[in-house]
């Protein structure tokens, strides 16, 4: 259809509107339109919208994958912040600290490195054109979680890792 009017009510706004067209494009199989007056970026994220939705599958292992990939990254990192974190750790306990006190003080730059990865991905994650505090709320709660099980996993690999270097009587 060329040149049609489409009467809506006045309550409804464009997204409400595009929405509608993308349920009738939908079940006509014709998709290709576009609306007079409401700005093409919206008809297009529509369009983008009903691609994810279609390919929702796609999206999901991919998000997965990722997922798994950055897990697979912090476990490499916490490797190596271990394996230099605890020649000093070995320090302080010869000197004679507790290894929960050398875990404390560890504990502080651990501390530090989260508040920093949390206060990025909070101050990037406002400046996105799609801001939703509902996102961004379930995403930081995730983040800490993250974080939280990383800080017991870095605390138990210290305390362990200072006592296998006293049996053994080397610093790796």
């Amino acid at each position: 259809m060329l040149n049609a009017d489409v009467a809506v009510d006045r309550s409804l706004d464009s997204g409400d509107v595009l929405a509608r067209l993308d349920k009738i494009s939908n079940e006509t199989g014709y998709t290709s339109y576009t609306v007079l007056g409401v700005p093409t970026y919206l008809v297009q994220l529509s369009l983008v919208r009903q691609l994810i939705e279609e390919n929702l599958t796609l999206v999901i292992t991919l998000l997965g994958g990722l997922t798994i990939s950055m897990g697979m990254i912090a476990a490499f990192l916490n490797q190596l912040l271990q394996h230099r974190r605890l020649p000093v750790a070995h320090a302080h306990y010869i000197l004679g600290k507790s290894p929960s006190h050398t875990n404390r003080l560890f504990g502080a730059s651990r501390f530090t490195e989260y508040t920093a990865v949390l206060g990025a991905f909070l101050a990037i994650s406002a400046l996105l054109p799609n801001n939703s505090d509902t996102a961004r709320l379930s995403t930081s709660v995730v983040l800490l979680l993250w974080c939280a099980a990383d800080a017991l996993l870095q605390g138990h690999n210290l305390r362990t890792g200072v006592t296998v270097h006293e049996r053994r009587g080397t610093v790796r």
